[in-house]
C-alpha cells in the first residue's frame, strides 16, 4: 500500500486500553493526515509512520496538520489495514507485535528498519487489524 494522501476515518475499539493524548510539532516538509499512525523522530518531531530509521510510533493522529503545526496524537486500540504481503491472522499473530508498512497498514514482518506499530489484539471478519498503538514500549 502507499501512505495516506487524505484524512482517514480510523475506527477505535472502546476497551480498557489506556487512551493518552499527546501533542507534538510536525516536522518540516511533512504532513500528517487525520487517522494515520503517527511517529516521532530522534529529535521529537511528529511524522507519518513509515519504515524509516529511528522512528517511534506514538499513536493515531486526531486531525490533519502540516509542517510546523501542532498535532494531537491518541494512543489506544485502532482498526488498521492489514498488509497484503505480511498479513495478520487471529491464530498465530494475536497479542504479538505488528510492524509498520505505511501510515495506515500493519503486518507481521518487519521492514528494513523494524518499526514496530504495536500489538495486534484482533482481526475482524472485514480484515481489519485491531492493534494497540502508542501504549506499549516496543523498542
Amino acid at each position: 500500500m502507499s501512505a495516506l494522501s487524505e484524512n482517514r476515518n480510523t475506527r477505535e475499539l472502546a476497551c480498557n486500553a489506556l487512551n493518552m493524548h499527546r501533542v507534538f510539532t510536525v516536522k518540516s516538509a511533512n504532513t500528517i493526515y487525520a487517522g494515520s499512525i503517527a511517529a516521532v523522530d530522534a529529535d521529537g518531531y511528529a511524522v507519518a509512520a513509515s519504515d524509516a530509521s529511528g522512528l517511534l510510533v506514538v499513536g493515531v493522529a486526531q486531525h490533519y496538520a502540516d509542517a510546523g503545526e501542532q498535532i494531537t496524537v491518541k494512543s489506544g486500540v485502532f482498526g488498521m489495514d492489514n498488509s497484503s504481503a505480511h498479513a495478520c491472522t487471529n491464530g498465530s499473530n494475536m497479542n504479538n507485535l505488528v510492524y509498520i508498512e505505511d501510515d495506515h497498514t500493519v503486518g507481521t514482518s518487519a521492514g528494513s528498519n523494524s518499526i514496530k506499530a504495536g500489538v495486534m489484539r484482533y482481526l475482524d471478519s472485514e480484515g481489519t487489524v485491531w492493534a494497540e498503538i502508542g501504549n506499549i514500549r516496543t523498542t
